[in-house]
């Protein structure tokens, strides 16, 4: 993803380098941005297997509530980036108000969920339902999971020209 950044982003750069109408700099300005976003969610896919692979080289044993916990994230994720994808295709043709509220409330659900799961995985730790570090490598999964949300919200708020709250 950052050689895939790399090089649109230098063609987007060469485009910007001649006469352009001000519409076509603002699509520009968006395509960057979009670009850059997108490399974010390949990087934070990266750190997510890098964890899980962490996960199983270390032998963390995760509970059943927690193997449940990032198997739903992985769904929320998952419908974040098929939303994602939609949204992207429909560039071209317009996005309406209902797609940005749809990925608005995607990002809302991932954030509720990991803040629902880290104030558990404290209480969990501290009943000693599982160790420390087991609790750090399953927030870890978490945490990046909702970091890509924030990516995938930065996407669709390009692709739609606005700011989500």
């Amino acid at each position: 993803t950052d050689r895939m950044e790399i090089e649109i982003a230098g063609y987007l750069n060469q485009v910007a380098d001649g006469r352009l109408s001000d519409q076509s700099k603002h699509e520009i300005h968006q395509m960057l941005r979009i670009v850059s976003e997108l490399e974010s969610v390949g990087d934070s896919n990266f750190n997510s297997a890098r964890y899980i692979r962490n996960r199983f080289e270390g032998k963390f044993q995760y509970t059943e509530a927690q193997n449940q916990s990032v198997e739903h994230m992985f769904e929320l994720a998952e419908k974040a980036v098929l939303h994602m994808r939609a949204m992207l295709e429909k560039n071209f043709r317009g996005t309406s108000e209902d797609d940005f509220m749809l990925a608005t409330n995607i990002e809302h659900e991932i954030n509720n969920y990991r803040n629902m799961l880290k104030a558990q995985n404290t209480m969990n730790i501290t009943a000693r339902q599982y160790d420390y570090l087991t609790g750090v490598n399953y927030m870890d999964i978490i945490g990046e999971c909702e970091k890509m949300g924030d990516y995938i919200i930065n996407v669709e708020e390009a692709v739609s020209d606005r700011k989500a709250n």
